[in-house]
């Protein structure tokens, strides 16, 4: 998924069924389209899992744009900073899916660095 394509979805059962799968790590059970993963992107204690999960491999920012009228929520890894928007909870999935997903792009564009020890 592109960054365009993350930040034009809307909330509800397709953002959080891609969420659990590239975030949350839920393996997918069947062929199909499940229904039955957590509300990530509406109910902000499921949101909040992600939080918990990330917190750790991201510095984490939320808070209300009041020129945009959205939440915004950013997570900071190394030199890199994703943002999401919407309400808070959809704001919090669009970040986090953003790092897993492009931070692994950019991960898989370059080559193993050699680890020197002495």
């Amino acid at each position: 998924m592109t960054k365009e394509e993350i930040l034009a979805m809307k909330a509800g059962a397709e953002l959080d069924y891609v969420v659990s799968q590239k975030v949350m790590g839920q393996g997918q059970e069947g062929l199909g389209f499940r229904t039955d993963y957590n509300n990530y992107s509406t109910d902000i204690s499921a949101a909040w899992q992600i939080v918990e999960k990330l917190i750790l491999g991201y510095v984490f920012n939320l808070y209300f744009d009041d020129v945009g009228d959205c939440w915004v929520c950013e997570l900071f890894g190394g030199q890199q900073e994703y943002r999401g928007y919407g309400t808070a909870p959809e704001a919090i999935c669009k970040a986090a899916l953003l790092a897993k997903t492009l931070e692994w792009k950019t991960a898989s564009k370059h080559e193993p660095k050699a680890i020197l020890s002495n």
